[in-house]
C-alpha cells in the first residue's frame, strides 16, 4: 500500500493535469521546478534567470547561457519555448517565459 501511495505522490508531482499521462512539457515543467526548487514566484525566477547572463544583469538570456547552466533537455526547452527578446541577436526573453512558467494550467483554465 505504501508503493501504490507513493506513486501516486510522484505522478502528483509530474502530471500537472492528472490525466494519467506525463506529457514532455510536464515534465520539463517538473524537471524546471526541482532546478529552481528554491524559487518561489516569478520575480525570484526572474532573478535566477538574470544571474545566469553574463554580468548577472542582461535582461535576456543566451542559449550558450542556458547550455552553460543546465543540463542540455531542460536548456533546449526553455530555448524552444521563450520568445526572441527584441533588437539583439540572439537573444531570449526569459521574463515573459518565467511568467508561464508559474501558470502551469494556463491551457487548461481556457477549457472551463
Amino acid at each position: 500500500k505504501h508503493g501504490i501511495n507513493a506513486e501516486y505522490g510522484i505522478l502528483d508531482s509530474v502530471d500537472f493535469d492528472r490525466d494519467g499521462t506525463v506529457r514532455l512539457e510536464e515534465y520539463m515543467q517538473f524537471m524546471i521546478s526541482r532546478t529552481t526548487e528554491n524559487v518561489a514566484n516569478t520575480d525570484e525566477l526572474t532573478e535566477a534567470f538574470r544571474s545566469l547572463t553574463e554580468g548577472g544583469d542582461k535582461p535576456y538570456i543566451t542559449a550558450t547561457e542556458l547550455y552553460a547552466a543546465m543540463p542540455p533537455e531542460q536548456a533546449k526547452y526553455c530555448i524552444d519555448r521563450m520568445e526572441k527578446y527584441p533588437d539583439v541577436p540572439g537573444a531570449l526573453d526569459y521574463t515573459n517565459f518565467t511568467k508561464i512558467i508559474f501558470q502551469p494550467n494556463l491551457n487548461n483554465s481556457a477549457s472551463t
